[in-house]
């Protein structure tokens, strides 16, 4: 009679584990998405430009922001970067060696994905 006692309680462990835990990944909201490409000037993709995203509320000129999320591009210029799903909105920065910097500011609404392209222009020589 014991052992039966050990196993319906082993049961009932697991069967409430379970519901935490389909009731913990109900509540966590899908993340929002900003995602797209940096090409160079001449339409080539830009491998390992830096991209930085802060979250920009007052529309604050991108020089004086401080990016939380960073990502940097693969061999064919794409990026990704998971956010707390929003309403929010956010500057993305875009630096690469030899290239001015581009910003751009976009608004996530709730669990969006924002598709950016990026086209660097070579930096002004001395």
């Amino acid at each position: 009679m014991r052992r039966m006692t050990t196993v319906g309680g082993s049961v009932l462990l697991a069967v409430a584990g379970q519901r935490a835990m389909a009731e913990s990944q109900k509540a966590a909201p899908p993340p929002a998405v900003i995602a797209g490409y940096v090409y160079r000037d001449s339409g080539f993709a830009l491998a390992d430009a830096e991209v930085g995203v802060a979250l920009n509320p007052d529309d604050k000129p991108a020089a004086g922001l401080k990016p939380k999320w960073r990502s940097t591009t693969n061999s064919r210029g794409e990026f990704s970067l998971r956010l707390p799903p929003g309403p929010a909105r956010y500057t993305v920065i875009v630096k690469a060696e030899g290239y001015r910097s581009q910003d751009k500011t976009v608004s996530v609404m709730a669990d969006d994905r924002i598709d950016l392209n990026f086209i660097l222009d070579p930096a002004a020589r001395p």
